[in-house]
């Protein structure tokens, strides 16, 4: 159904736009158009019941919490049989709020929209315990974070900026190249608007350590950009590698052309093997 918008708007076969082709074409294309109205019809549809069902797992939850932290009776009646022991002492060592503290919960003050259903506490929790806001997260004690997301940063940089130029060297101009990539249904530009878009909100907004977490499980884009890199420069397994098999040949010829192949090789494997271990421990790691 987009795809036959676009080209409502623009013919790529004729390079002419709506306005410069003739009314009868510009029918037919309406024509096509209007048998897709059940498709879009079924498609708000979906969006609405995926809605209803969010919205009505997450409302009962933000009115309990609001009732039980931002409500005097609440407080009073029930703060001893909500909170245990040691979570009660726990919370006092380390200055967190408590269902009975009516003055540190900032949030209370705060009035739900009706377009956001997330409890209005969510954001306040991020912000003071997570940064969770713009630039929040830019502090010196969170450089080893950054560090650590660094090569995938650089990866989602890179595989980017190959393909653009790809598109930009097949189309002439990069414009032309993207306009042509919303009718192509095997384009890597929708990952890589996605991918860059993670990337660029783990920078600036959310928590910078679950983006190699986040990029990898989310986007193929990560995936095809290494699996291009590596197969283009690794060289055909020769009939030896086949009667002498080493382990993981494919890889282990790509390791051989170059050092920094080699650590990218190690970083891959080992990310995978202490990462892990380590996760699946609750250690930190991501």
């Amino acid at each position: 159904m987009f795809q036959l918008l676009v080209e409502t708007i623009y013919s790529a076969s004729l390079r002419k736009y709506i306005w410069q082709r003739d009314c009868g074409t510009v029918m037919l294309k309406f024509t096509h158009f209007i048998p897709n109205k059940f498709q879009l019809f079924r498609f708000i549809a979906v969006i609405t019941i995926c809605w209803i069902i969010f919205c009505s797992q997450v409302l009962p939850h933000g009115t309990r919490m609001h009732n039980r932290f931002c409500s005097s009776n609440a407080t009073n009646n029930s703060s001893t049989e909500l909170v245990p022991d040691p979570v009660r002492q726990y919370a006092v060592e380390n200055n967190l709020v408590l269902p009975d503290d009516l003055k540190k919960p900032s949030w209370c003050k705060q009035k739900r929209s009706m377009l956001n259903p997330m409890p209005v506490f969510y954001v306040h929790i991020q912000k003071k315990y997570w940064q969770v806001e713009p630039f929040g997260y830019w502090q010196l004690k969170k450089l080893p974070c950054f560090l650590m997301a660094s090569p995938v940063v650089f990866f989602v940089a890179c595989g980017s900026l190959v393909e653009l130029n790809r598109l930009r060297t097949l189309r002439g101009s990069i414009f032309v190249a993207l306009w042509y990539s919303l009718q192509d249904p095997c384009s890597l530009i929708p990952f890589l608007v996605h991918s860059l878009l993670l990337t660029a909100l783990a920078l600036v907004l959310y928590n910078v350590e679950v983006l190699t977490r986040i990029t990898f499980s989310s986007s193929p884009f990560i995936y095809l950009v290494l699996a291009q890199y590596m197969d283009h420069r690794t060289p055909l397994i020769t009939l030896e590698d086949v009667q002498y098999p080493t382990l993981l040949p494919f890889l282990t010829n790509f390791s051989r052309t170059h050092w920094s192949h080699l650590l990218l090789l190690l970083y891959l494997l080992g990310y995978l093997y202490i990462g892990t271990l380590l996760f699946v421990n609750w250690l930190p790691f991501t």
